[in-house]
């Protein structure tokens, strides 16, 4: 599997490209990555961090939740 951490400020950064081959899904791989890139986010003090995603419950395991509007404008992102 594979994902990604970008970092756009110093205090913000995004979850992006979590994949996981179809032979592992369900084995908690997606879930270890995720893991891991918060565990880096932390070592970061990256301080909000967000997801674009239609895995909503995936991520809600992580403490994601769902919010109004954009955490970045059009421009930036």
């Amino acid at each position: 599997g594979c994902g990604a951490l970008h970092v756009l400020w110093s205090d913000l950064g995004e979850v992006r490209t979590v994949a996981v081959h179809p032979k592992v899904r369900g084995k908690g791989v997606g879930h270890a990555i995720v893991d891991r890139l918060l565990e880096v986010a932390a070592d970061l003090h990256l301080e909000r961090i967000f997801v674009l995603t239609f895995e909503q419950e995936f991520f809600a395991r992580h403490g994601f939740r769902e919010i109004e509007g954009t955490p970045v404008t059009a421009e930036v992102y």
